[in-house]
């Protein structure tokens, strides 16, 4: 009974991918966000107040600043995740306090 958006992002454009996600949060206007490893960072970097599911979130990586705008967001994360290292996502927890990281795995 859900109605699931899924942009296509740019795979090459950090930028373009941030402004495509806007433009389809703008128009639907989402109950919530989930994005995973990149995809989370182009979540984090969007202007919103939707709460957000960020799947071991590549910010570091992708350059995106780990400060998020969101007041409900989850983090979950694999200890085992051999591209996103789970230390990132502490870090991000520790920048964002209202953030609460959840261990998967």
């Amino acid at each position: 009974g859900y109605a699931v958006r899924t942009p296509k992002l740019s795979d090459w454009s950090l930028d373009a991918a941030i402004r495509t996600a806007q433009q389809a949060c703008d128009e639907y206007r989402p109950d919530v966000i989930v994005g995973s490893s990149r995809g989370a960072a182009v979540a984090m970097a969007m202007q919103r107040d939707t709460p957000l599911v960020l799947l071991a979130p590549a910010w570091r990586l992708c350059g995106v600043s780990p400060t998020i705008s969101a007041f409900e967001a989850v983090v979950i994360h694999s200890p085992a995740d051999r591209w996103v290292p789970i230390r990132d996502s502490t870090k991000l927890c520790l920048l964002n306090p209202f953030l609460r990281l959840v261990k998967a795995g």
